[in-house]
């Protein structure tokens, strides 16, 4: 069995606050149930998944190229560095960083994102931006759902700057392990497609 997420060894930072960036975006309750939804006027916002309390960020690099761009480089170079090598990291080796494939989620105070896999995306870079240590990421180390909290998934506390490679076709969830009263913020790169 293949570790569900690899942490890894560099950290990564921006000269932005993601908080700030975003203080404007409206929260959109996912109109179609659990499918990404986008305003078509091409405004920024956050989509919130219902059944899971997660917000994605939508329309965010038709706004923020030069933000995406920014990390988009910054994964590039994390590309030249060598690695363990396990199934994550040779998908991160091979893969073409675009920076379209950047996003950002954003998981309000005091919420929890239940288990759930992504419908999209099945691998994805997630990169601690703010508050992201209020949280703990827990994780399936196989692909099944039964009895989640029973099987003792795996888990992790992301700080900020930290990157992490994960495979999200497996069952996982985020739990508030603090009540901070602060949201906690995650960059996300999109790196296999269901």
């Amino acid at each position: 069995m293949t570790d569900p997420y690899f942490k890894m060894p560099h950290s990564l930072s921006v000269e932005w606050d993601i908080e700030a960036l975003t203080s404007a975006f409206e929260t959109i309750a996912s109109p179609t149930g659990r499918g990404v939804y986008s305003l078509p006027c091409g405004t920024p916002h956050w989509q919130k998944f219902n059944n899971t309390g997660v917000q994605f960020a939508r329309n965010f690099f038709q706004n923020f190229s030069r933000e995406c761009n920014e990390v988009a480089c910054r994964l590039r170079e994390m590309q030249r560095m060598v690695y363990p090598r396990n199934y994550l990291t040779d998908v991160f080796a091979t893969h073409t960083v675009r920076p379209g494939a950047v996003n950002c989620i954003k998981i309000p105070a005091g919420a929890n994102v239940a288990p759930h896999t992504d419908i999209t995306r099945s691998v994805c870079i997630n990169i601690g931006m703010k508050n992201s240590s209020v949280c703990t990421t827990y994780i399936r180390g196989d692909s099944g759902v039964e009895n989640f909290w029973e099987s003792s998934p795996l888990s992790y506390t992301m700080n900020d700057g930290d990157v992490y490679i994960i495979s999200i076709s497996n069952y996982h969830a985020v739990m508030q392990n603090s009540n901070s009263g602060r949201a906690r913020y995650i960059l996300t790169y999109n790196m296999v497609n269901r």
